[in-house]
């Protein structure tokens, strides 16, 4: 269960979708295409093939998608701009938008339900529904880049132990080091593996 695409959208700096389930990557998609017009990038989305065999019901949305959120006019005038230049609009313009959407968006989301909780994204999501104690919260994350900083932040807050759980490298570890606890005292901080996958420390 390669965590590639996560890794190269970190350097790319592009969004990163993760999804879990059959539904969740029919919604992610069409998610993924209205970011990617609103942020002018491309955008990732991760496919195990767990995910790919597994199955489940959803109902298909026909909604016709609002002209408004589709930004049909192509600017010219980035082209007089140095790559320096390109990349600081990017980051005045786009970046924002892309971190606005992960902390917002209801693919990533949780219920509190106790005093213990578990972080987790992609397929590891559903096994992690499936033994998860009533009393544990489940923080399970689609949008892995950006992460959603403000949204993990308040959800160590709210609990006095985190479990992460994810498939062979622990990028999602690493990254919460980095994006949300640095500043944040300590934590602690706890992550298993998948399936025999070893546990990382």
């Amino acid at each position: 269960m390669n965590r590639i695409p996560v890794f190269y959208g970190s350097i790319a700096e592009v969004p990163v979708f993760d999804p879990r389930t059959p539904e969740n990557a029919y919604i992610s998609v069409k998610e993924a295409f209205l970011l990617s017009e609103k942020v002018k990038t491309p955008v990732i989305i991760r496919l195990t093939d767990r995910l790919l065999t597994g199955e489940g019901d959803f109902t298909r949305k026909n909604e016709a998608v609002p002209s408004k959120k589709i930004n049909k006019k192509f600017d010219k005038n980035i082209w007089h701009l140095t790559m320096l230049g390109k990349h600081q609009r990017f980051h005045t313009e786009s970046y924002p938008e892309m971190c606005k959407f992960s902390e917002t968006s209801k693919l990533n989301s949780y219920e509190k339900k106790g005093d213990f909780g578990v972080i987790s994204s992609g397929f590891p999501s559903v096994l992690v529904e499936t033994i998860l104690p009533a009393d544990f919260s489940h923080l399970h994350l689609t949008i892995v880049n950006p992460l959603p900083v403000d949204l993990i932040d308040r959800f160590i807050r709210e609990h006095s132990r985190v479990l992460i759980v994810e498939e062979t490298e622990p990028l999602l570890k690493n990254n919460f080091q980095k994006e949300c606890w640095k500043a944040h005292g300590t934590y602690a901080i706890r992550d298993c593996g998948i399936r025999g996958y070893p546990k990382s420390h």
